[in-house]
């Protein structure tokens, strides 16, 4: 899991996986991946996103959903409409109601970026983060996607951002690895090789 996420997040996280593996059968993992290249695992997992997004950033979704002045019955009902909006399925919906009955809907990002990681690592996913010191087109980054899918095994997914501090070169992190190859880094070696 990644930096962050508490134990009861990942359990609840685990959890769900567990029931849309059963419910979805081996649709859930790699082999059951749709034409944009997502199993229905990380699909959930998107729809889960977006509305844990909506419930922690909207202060008044928020406080209409935890606040014991609305009777319970009124907040699952809320509840319930939010995920119809975000057209939810039945078994998310069903776990959304046993987070908010349990108390655990304040945790729901948390559960939501577990939820999200396993539906990842189910799919044989791995999150291959690349900065760069200035924007990168499309013909580059389709390069980079290349050279990158040679070295590393798995269902690459990449995600860019642009970093001028780092200079030049370019900065690869993925599954706990970091390939720095960055001017900064190389002129911080220059100069400790220099000073010792």
């Amino acid at each position: 899991m990644g930096k962050g996420v508490g134990k009861i997040a990942s359990k609840y996280a685990r959890a769900l996986l567990s029931s849309v593996e059963n419910e979805l059968g081996v649709q859930a993992t790699g082999e059951g991946v749709t034409g944009e290249g997502r199993t229905p695992a990380q699909n959930l997992a998107s729809d889960l996103s977006l509305l844990a997004q909506s419930f922690n950033s909207d202060r008044d979704l928020h406080n209409a959903l935890l606040s014991p002045m609305f009777p319970e019955a009124q907040r699952i009902s809320a509840l319930k409409a939010l995920s119809d909006a975000y057209g939810l399925p039945p078994m998310i919906k069903n776990f959304l109601k046993l987070m908010f009955e349990r108390g655990r809907l304040p945790a729901l990002g948390e559960v939501s970026q577990a939820f999200s990681e396993l539906a990842d690592k189910a799919a044989k996913v791995v999150v291959v983060e690349i900065t760069t010191a200035r924007s990168v087109g499309n013909e580059e980054q389709a390069q980079i996607a290349t050279s990158l899918s040679r070295a590393i095994s798995g269902r690459l997914q990449f995600e860019w951002s642009v970093d001028p501090s780092i200079l030049g070169g370019m900065l690869v992190k993925y599954s706990g690895s970091v390939l720095d190859g960055t001017i900064k880094s190389s002129l911080m070696r220059v100069e400790h090789s220099l000073l010792q």
